[in-house]
C-alpha cells in the first residue's frame, strides 16, 4: 500500500496542498491517490483530506472503470465508503466498471454484504 508509512502521507500531504490538481493524476492502471486512499481503512484521513479538496475526484476511474467507492467497497473499507457518501452525498454503488461489477457485486464470503 502506497500509503504505508506516516513518512510518505507528509509527502503526499505536503505535495496535495502545493498543487491540489495532483490528487487527480492518474499512475499505472488509472489510479489516482484517491483511489489508494480508499484501498484500506488506515488512509481514511487521507481519503477525507482529498474528497474535502477535490470533490469532484469521486468521480475519476480506473482503466477497469472503477470509482474510489468500488475500491472501498472490495476491500471492505466500510468507513471509507461512509465518508465517501457523507463528504459527497449518495454515491451510485450501482454504476457498473469494465467487468460489468457495481459496489454491490464486490462482496466476499458467504451471505450478503450490506452497506448503509
Amino acid at each position: 500500500m502506497p500509503f504505508k508509512h506516516s513518512r510518505h502521507i507528509t509527502t503526499v500531504k505536503r505535495h496535495v496542498r502545493h498543487d491540489p490538481d495532483l490528487i487527480r493524476v492518474p499512475g499505472r492502471g488509472g489510479i489516482t491517490p484517491l483511489h489508494y486512499a480508499a484501498e484500506s481503512d488506515d488512509n481514511i484521513n487521507l481519503l477525507i483530506r482529498f474528497l474535502i479538496v477535490y470533490q469532484s475526484s469521486i468521480k475519476d476511474v480506473t482503466i477497469r472503470d472503477e470509482p474510489a467507492v468500488h475500491i472501498a467497497v472490495r476491500n471492505k473499507n466500510l468507513r471509507g465508503f461512509k465518508v465517501m457518501k457523507l463528504l459527497i452525498g449518495i454515491v451510485d454503488v450501482n454504476a457498473k466498471n469494465s467487468e460489468d461489477n457495481t459496489g454491490h457485486g464486490y462482496r466476499r464470503g458467504p451471505g450478503p454484504t450490506t452497506l448503509k
